[in-house]
């Protein structure tokens, strides 16, 4: 995907349905002061939120301007919000958030494009790119920690915060799993999971390991650069797990390594492929964990279906 400062009116209307962690959209009655109605201390105060739970969950970009459904709402927002939307942005965000947040930018989107439903006269959209703040946790203007939990901005519990804080201590080593298609057949399609780890930590990782955890019952074809550390059951499912242990890359703070020689593949079979995109193929999870120096373990999960059915999708529509 292209940096939000890349982004076309295209971009923001083509972004994926629903809520989504990692960025929310705000009709134009969140930020346009120049409506009827429209409060600056409701303004400050949702941003506020919005902001804290951006930067303490990894960053990501608040877009105002769009319905929930993503369209552009009320022909976007005025340029001329106190005698400018994005000064005005620029000037109050760092003071919205305790410790001031930096590191952020103001996009303005107005292009005139002709393929796609584009903001009215003399109204824009406002994309604010948050970074994964190396100062968090932040607090928001009503005293309280947010983060980002199912598509939405939620208070945070103390040992969530606590986390946080310890960012500054430890490396903090996730792993990013992407599904690429590899082949597909009438009777199946082949799926490859590709690893790509991120230290979001302050300190550098020398030494780690990460164990990916799959449903033992899934027949994996293809496996490279990872080792099989058996099986073992969670919750009454057998999970096959495959552990992989960094080379000699260091992982510098905010350094994403992409693992291309670290795979695993596997063949879904037309029937599971349908039950899939169905949604009726029950709810297996794909288990991580992460070990790195000094750090803490994590321990993470993801839908394995949710993470599967979009590109199920896109090569079924190839």
């Amino acid at each position: 995907m292209k940096p939000p400062r890349e982004w076309s009116i295209e971009d923001v209307l083509g972004l994926p349905a629903g809520e989504q962690d990692w960025f929310e959209r705000k009709g134009s009655k969140a930020l346009d002061l120049t409506l009827s109605g429209v409060d600056e201390n409701r303004v400050r105060s949702g941003l506020s939120v919005t902001l804290s739970a951006m930067a303490n969950s990894g960053g990501g970009q608040i877009i105002y301007g769009l319905t929930d459904t993503g369209q552009v709402d009320m022909g976007g927002v005025s340029r001329a919000v106190k005698q400018g939307t994005k000064a005005w942005l620029e000037d109050i965000i760092p003071k919205l958030v305790e410790f001031n947040l930096q590191g952020f930018s103001v996009f303005e989107i107005s292009d005139l494009s002709t393929t796609a439903p584009r903001p009215g006269k003399g109204k824009s959209l406002y994309v604010i790119d948050v970074p994964d703040s190396e100062t968090a946790p932040h607090q928001a203007t009503d005293q309280r920690y947010y983060g980002r939990v199912g598509g939405k901005s939620r208070p945070l519990p103390h040992r969530f915060v606590l986390d946080i804080m310890n960012r500054r201590k430890y490396p903090l080593v996730e792993p990013i799993i992407e599904p690429v298609v590899e082949s597909r057949t009438e009777q199946s399609t082949t799926v490859r999971l590709r690893l790509l780890l991120k230290n979001r930590g302050p300190i550098r990782a020398r030494d780690y390991l990460v164990k990916i955890k799959l449903p033992a019952s899934l027949p994996v074809t293809i496996r490279a650069n990872i080792a099989d550390l058996g099986v073992e059951e969670i919750d009454g499912i057998g999970y096959r797990v495959w552990g992989y242990t960094g080379g000699p890359v260091t992982l510098f703070p905010n350094f994403r390594v992409e693992e291309q020689r670290c795979v695993l593949g596997f063949v879904v079979d037309q029937m599971t492929k349908g039950e899939i995109l169905m949604g009726s193929a029950g709810r297996l999870k794909l288990r991580w964990e992460t070990y790195a120096d000094d750090m803490p373990p994590r321990k993470g999960e993801i839908d394995f279906l949710e993470l599967l059915r979009p590109v199920l999708l896109r090569s079924e529509l190839h």
